[in-house]
C-alpha cells in the first residue's frame, strides 16, 4: 500500500527540489481507505491485449458500465507528472560503484545492498518508489533495479513514472490469481472515482492509507512546553506562608536563646547557693552573669523563668547546705558518710 508521505519528511530528508521536479505532489498525497472490491474488479477487469492494436478495448477498461480509459499517457495527464524528456528510451549504463557512491557515499558492499546502508534522503526516497511508484513485496535488500530507480531518481535522470505505474498495474492484473499484493490502491480508488465508476452496496474497503512521519533518529527534539505562570492567588499564598516559616523560625530562635541564657544563670545560681565550686567551662558565666537572662532578642521577658527575683522556695531551702555539715572539715564529712553508709548495711542485715 501506499504511503500519505507528510511535507517534514520531505523537507528534512531535502526532497523538496526532487519532488518538485518529478511533479508526483499528487502521487504522494492518498488519504482516506481504499474500495477493496471495486480496485479487484478493475484489475480482472484489465485486458491482456491492452496495449494491442485492433483490441476493442486497447487503452480503456470496461468495469460498472463504464469505460474507463487506461494509458501511461492518461496517468501522465491525471497525476500531473512532469512531460517525457529527451533520452528516456536510451539504455542506462553505470556502474556498481558509480552507483553505490550516489546511494551510500561508499563503494559497492560485499555483500547485497540494503536500506540500512542508504544516506538519509535515499533511505526515504526507497520508502517513496518502493510504495509509491514501484512496488514489489517487503524484501530486505535492494534489487539491482532498485538500485537503478533511485539513482535516476535522486540524480534527475530521464524517467517515465507513468510508463512504470501503468506496467506494473497490468503486470499485476495478469497475475492476480498468484499475488495477494493490491498494487497502488489508493491511486486507483481516486482514477475510478475520478471516472465516475460507482461504489455500491457491500464493497469492502482497505484499512486507511498508512502516514510517512519522519524518523525517531531524524526527528529534531522537541521543544519543551514553556511553564505554567503562577496565578495571583497561588503566588499571594506562597508568600504568606514564607512570611509565616519566616516568623515561625525568629520565635525559634529566641526561644533557644532564652534556653540558653537561662541555663547559664541557673547553673552560676546552683553553684552559689551551694557552694559548690565553678567549673572552668563555666567561668567565664560567672564573671560575666547576664544582666537580665529573661529578656529575648526581641525586648519582651519571658514570664515562665528568671532565678533573681523570684521568691526563695521550700527546694531552695534544701538546695542550701546544712549548717553543721557546712562547718564540718572534708576529712570528717566523709568519715561521717562512710558510718552512715555501714550503719545503714548492718541495719538491713539485722532485720533481714
Amino acid at each position: 500500500m501506499e504511503f500519505n508521505v507528510k511535507e517534514d519528511v520531505i523537507r528534512e530528508a531535502d526532497l523538496v527540489e526532487l519532488i518538485e521536479h518529478w511533479g508526483i505532489q499528487k502521487l504522494l498525497g492518498w488519504t482516506g481507505r481504499p474500495c477493496e472490491s471495486l480496485i479487484k474488479e478493475f484489475l480482472a477487469n484489465i485486458s491482456r491485449q491492452i496495449k494491442q492494436p485492433g483490441n476493442n478495448f486497447r487503452w480503456s477498461v470496461y468495469v460498472r458500465g463504464r469505460l474507463v480509459p487506461f494509458s501511461p499517457s492518461n496517468i501522465r495527464r491525471w497525476l500531473e507528472l512532469s512531460p517525457i524528456t529527451e533520452g528516456m528510451d536510451d539504455e542506462f549504463e553505470a556502474a556498481t560503484d558509480t552507483l553505490a557512491l550516489e546511494l551510500t557515499g561508499n563503494p559497492w558492499p560485499k555483500g547485497k545492498m540494503t536500506a540500512a546502508l542508504l544516506t538519509p534522503k535515499y533511505k526515504v526516497l526507497h520508502k517513496i518508489a518502493l510504495h509509491n511508484i514501484d512496488p514489489i513485496q517487503h524484501r530486505s535488500d535492494i534489487g539491482m533495479d532498485k538500485v537503478e530507480l533511485l539513482y535516476k531518481l535522486g540524480t534527475y535522470y530521464p524517467l517515465d513514472i507513468a510508463t512504470i505505474i501503468f506496467e506494473k498495474i497490468v503486470f499485476a492484473a495478469t497475475r492476480q490469481a498468484h499475488s495477494r499484493m493490491l498494487p497502488f490502491p489508493g491511486l486507483l480508488h481516486a482514477y475510478l472515482q475520478h471516472h465516475k465508476v460507482p461504489i455500491v452496496q457491500g464493497d469492502t474497503f482497505t484499512a486507511p492509507i498508512p502516514v510517512l512521519r519522519p524518523s525517531k533518529k531524524v526527528t529534531k527534539r522537541p521543544t519543551p512546553p514553556a511553564r505554567p505562570s503562577l496565578s495571583e492567588d497561588y503566588t499571594s499564598s506562597l508568600e504568606t506562608q514564607i512570611r509565616n516559616l519566616t516568623t515561625l523560625v525568629t520565635t525559634l530562635s529566641d526561644h533557644f536563646e532564652r534556653h540558653h541564657r537561662f541555663v547559664r544563670s541557673f547553673l552560676v545560681a546552683l553553684a552559689e547557693r551551694t557552694g559548690t565550686p565553678i567549673p572552668e567551662e563555666h567561668q567565664d558565666a560567672a564573671m560575666n552573669p547576664p544582666q537580665n537572662p529573661d529578656i529575648g532578642s526581641d525586648g519582651t521577658q519571658h514570664p515562665d523563668i528568671g532565678l533573681e527575683n523570684s521568691p526563695r522556695t521550700d527546694l531552695d531551702a534544701d538546695m542550701s547546705p546544712h549548717p553543721d555539715v557546712a562547718s564540718m572539715p572534708s576529712s570528717t564529712k566523709r568519715k561521717k558518710k562512710t558510718q552512715t553508709g555501714g550503719s545503714k548495711k548492718r541495719t538491713r542485715k539485722s532485720t533481714a
